[in-house]
């Protein structure tokens, strides 16, 4: 293992006991409730229930009209659980809109220490470096960069990579006055989860919180403290989770995912902060934690069995929020605070990696449904991860029996109940329609796209299911336009679907406007692909971040393009260390050697 410093030393140990809990014991401890959130709970659930019920009615009434069949009965029950999930979202919503939040946080004199933890896996040096450059000028500007050390926590196994990231330690030592530290594993024992809980062990005892940052993360210095004051203000919070924004998105997909997420995801979050309260959920990065907190509740044992469903838990986030709770400490959505920005994937290529990893750490949930001890919400989180990749195939299911009843000439749900479904699946989207150019484009493309990720999905739970493994590959964040060879080959499953579901058409042309709308998306997918992987600047997609972009947004950016030169002109890894630091990193070394 290795550790470096700006001032060349690694920071003295502070040990810290991390212990694997258990889930099949443990109690769930209380934590006060905030005014009124039992009645919200009870309204979002309430409200759930009630839609559920009423649609599932109405569908059983339509559905044995003419007597049931096997079609019907399987119909039956994928419609009520996709609808109570579509349900809970617009009730969820609907909450969010009806709620006052929260004043802002505070921002008093710190008395605390903080670390920032920046794990990386073969990630591009200059953009993690880079951003930890500009967010250490940011604390030294605010005047509260003593409270506050970076670490650096390298997993990566390349060793190209490692050799760049060793001497930009170096180099970044020679720009900074302290508070900047690197350290590479040797042994990536526990992935992403693993790299932290030996943070918290070795070094955790010197921190009252931390925060977690991906590789892509920046947050600016006044977010920072005010999430650093209220952790202080308040003893009970284990977590506080930020919204973070996407940004630096060039393609047609990325800025989509952009806009969508700045206009729709503040009202949502909010929502789901409404109701959550104390037993909010955690989106495993752009979040603070309470060390000690973490450290007593929240270690990850390795689950039985053999991989995809046993060994490491991959989704950590949710298990450790789920953990953090049931020990009594609050977690909490902040959705608010602004100043916490990530970036999305650029291409649909991209996004399909990813969310393998991520829908083979969501199924892994489902043995920790009946864990002891947990707060229903947070049975609800894992369960509704789940369901976010088991609607996939849910939904082509139920597509089929709909064609399976047309063609049968059986009855099937009135427009009425149809429309009931369009409306409680626009409703979080209303917020767009502010700017209605961009909403109906977001619209259009999200409605051809969306039976590529219903088809690819149901792919990846299907290798799941067969005990293929994700593995632990580095996340693409570079745009990179698939070629027509690379498109082809990437969707010929899609287009096979979207052949297979016409071929019922033959027979039963009533069947055909069930199946068109999914099935053309299907055969033009890899079009699709590379229209989505286009470049596009400016309107339509244009978020409040482009239009006026916040200072640390622009010296991240400026210093990750300065970083990345320096590496590419330094065949033999020699950086210069003639960049002129920021004022205030100046006004710092210059204090500190006096």
């Amino acid at each position: 293992m290795n550790m470096m410093t700006a001032r060349g030393a690694a920071p003295p140990e502070a040990p810290l006991a991390m212990p694997a809990q258990r889930f099949d014991q443990g109690r769930l401890r209380a934590h006060p409730a905030a005014p009124g959130l039992a009645a919200r709970r009870a309204g979002v659930l309430g409200g759930t229930a009630g839609l559920t019920g009423f649609a599932g009615w109405e569908m059983a009434g339509a559905l044995g009209s003419d007597g049931w069949q096997a079609p019907d009965l399987l119909a039956l029950p994928v419609f009520l659980v996709l609808f109570a999930r579509l349900a809970l979202s617009a009730c969820s919503f609907v909450a969010g809109m009806l709620h006052r939040p929260s004043p802002d946080l505070p921002a008093g004199p710190l008395r605390s220490r903080t670390a920032l933890l920046f794990p990386m896996h073969n990630e591009e040096t200059a953009r993690v470096f880079g951003t930890a450059d500009a967010m250490r000028e940011a604390l030294l500007a605010r005047g509260i960069a003593a409270h506050f050390d970076i670490f650096l926590l390298s997993d990566s196994t390349d060793p190209a990579r490692q050799a760049r990231e060793a001497e930009a330690a170096r180099h970044l030592s020679r720009l900074h006055a302290g508070g900047v530290f690197y350290r590479r594993r040797t042994a990536n024992a526990g992935r992403k989860a693993g790299n932290i809980a030996d943070w918290v062990q070795r070094h955790g005892g010197a921190y009252e919180h931390f925060v977690i940052l991906d590789a892509d993360s920046v947050m600016g210095a006044a977010t920072l403290h005010r999430l650093a004051a209220a952790m202080e203000a308040d003893a009970r919070a284990g977590l506080i989770q930020t919204l973070p924004t996407l940004v630096g998105g060039t393609t047609v997909f990325a800025r989509m995912q952009q806009w969508a997420a700045r206009t729709h995801g503040p009202a949502i979050a909010r929502g789901l902060a409404a109701w959550h309260g104390e037993a909010g959920n955690y989106w495993g990065h752009n979040a603070i934690i309470r060390t000690r907190a973490f450290a007593e509740a929240a270690g990850l044992p390795t689950l039985p069995g053999r991989k995809p469903f046993g060994g490491e838990i991959m989704s950590h986030d949710f298990v450790e929020a789920a953990l953090l709770r049931r020990a009594g400490w609050g977690v909490h959505i902040r959705p608010d605070l602004g100043g916490s920005h990530e970036s999305g994937p650029q291409t649909l290529g991209d996004a399909v990696k990813r969310d393998r990893r991520w829908c083979q750490g969501n199924l892994q949930h489902a043995a920790l449904l009946g864990a002891a001890g947990l707060h229903k919400l947070s049975r609800l989180h894992l369960l509704d991860g789940i369901l976010a990749y088991a609607a996939s195939p849910l939904w082509l299911l139920l597509l089929g029996c709909a064609a399976l009843q047309a063609a049968m000439g059986l009855a099937q749900a009135g427009l009425g109940l149809l429309a009931l479904t369009m409306a409680l699946l626009l409703l979080p989207k209303l917020p767009g329609l502010r700017e209605p150019g961009s909403a109906l484009r977001e619209f259009g493309l999200t409605t051809l796209l969306a039976p590529l990720g219903m088809v690819t999905q149901t792919r990846q739970i299907l290798d799941i299911l067969r005990g293929r493994d994700s593995g632990w590959a580095a996340q693409g964040r570079e745009a990179e336009m698939p070629s027509w060879r690379e498109a082809l080959r990437e969707h010929a499953p899609h287009m096979m679907v979207g052949a297979l579901l016409l071929l019922p058409v033959l027979a039963a042309p009533q069947a055909l406007p069930w199946l068109i709308p999914v099935s053309l998306p299907l055969l033009g997918a890899p079009g699709l692909a590379r229209l989505v992987a286009r470049d596009s600047f400016g309107a339509p997609f244009r978020t409040p971040e482009e239009a006026h972009p916040s200072p640390l947004l622009c010296r991240a950016a400026m210093l990750r393009r300065a970083w990345q030169l320096e590496l590419q002109e330094a065949p033999a890894l020699r950086l210069p260390a003639a960049r002129r630091p920021h004022p205030a990193v100046a006004a710092e070394q210059e204090r500190i050697a006096a």
